[in-house]
């Protein structure tokens, strides 16, 4: 069943601020090749949002959710 719990998501990448938007995500994470990858999706619109976004880390503290993406190279 999809998520229908509203959050506030924000993910940084360096300095900038690439995404922050309230709304329903499943959010998934793996590893690949020594790296953590998320995907995020959006319940409601069934949009992805990101795939296989390598992070550094990830923090939740209701009703927000902060990720940071490593910097692009």
């Amino acid at each position: 069943m999809p998520s229908r719990e509203f959050i506030i998501l924000i993910i940084f990448q360096g300095d900038k601020t690439i995404y922050q938007e309230p709304g329903c995500f499943d959010i998934w994470t793996g590893n690949k090749n020594g790296k953590t990858l998320v995907t995020i999706q959006n319940t409601i619109t069934e949009e992805y949002i990101f795939e296989d976004l390598p992070i550094k880390v990830m923090s939740t503290k209701a009703p927000y959710v902060t990720i940071r993406a490593e910097e692009a190279s």
